[in-house]
């Protein structure tokens, strides 16, 4: 993916200069160059680590959007598979659905 450059002219308006840790937030937002603010996108001149960071955020959205519609269909009784591996790692206890339920708490109501 080409680099775009952009070119700021002496206006009557100034660009604020922006940090990575800014730069950060608004590129959770915008994952797309072209919907970045001027500031940002003039932070990316000055800053390869950013410039990389973006590349590699288009370079995942682009594959995502490659990807068929059956990538994403759920695959059928998954569930006792899941639930093994969750006994195994000890995540769940095997007598999980056996336990007694926690009865709610009295409301008392103050007078």
């Amino acid at each position: 993916m080409g680099k775009q450059t952009v070119v700021a002219t002496a206006t009557a308006t100034t660009v604020a200069a922006m940090d990575c840790v800014e730069f950060d937030r608004l590129l959770a937002e915008a994952l797309r160059r072209d919907d970045l603010p001027l500031a940002a996108r003039l932070h990316l001149d000055d800053c390869p680590a950013c410039a990389a960071k973006l590349d590699d955020f288009e370079a995942i959205a682009q594959s995502v959007r490659q990807l068929s519609a059956a990538a994403f269909e759920p695959v059928p009784n998954q569930w006792p598979q899941i639930r093994q591996a969750l006994l195994r790692e000890g995540i769940i206890h095997p007598d999980a659905n056996a336990c007694a339920a926690v009865p709610a708490p009295k409301l008392v109501r103050k007078r």
